[in-house]
């Protein structure tokens, strides 16, 4: 998903916020890994990888080999929504 960046202040973070998702994800922004989480809370600071151009953000899913392994299949994938906010630290 494209998207452009809000001018960020001096102690204004970005945050990638996602409701839910099994097993783990990864935050691409541009191409590059902001991070990776294997648990929550799902979120992932990406301010130090947008610049004020247009950016593109990508999210990579990953579930866990039970759903190849079992015939007892558990949900996966991204379940919930996906927010970028901004957090402002005092």
């Amino acid at each position: 998903q494209g998207f452009r960046p809000p001018k960020l202040g001096k102690n204004t973070r970005l945050i990638v916020k996602v409701e839910d998702v099994k097993d783990c994800f990864e935050v691409l922004v541009d191409g590059k890994s902001a991070g990776v989480r294997l648990w929550s809370p799902w979120e992932i600071d990406i301010t130090n990888f947008v610049t004020q151009n247009r950016c593109r953000l990508s999210i990579r899913v990953s579930n866990s080999m039970s759903n190849f392994i079992t015939m007892n299949p558990k949900p996966s994938g991204l379940l919930g929504s996906v927010k970028i906010i901004t957090e402002v630290t005092l």
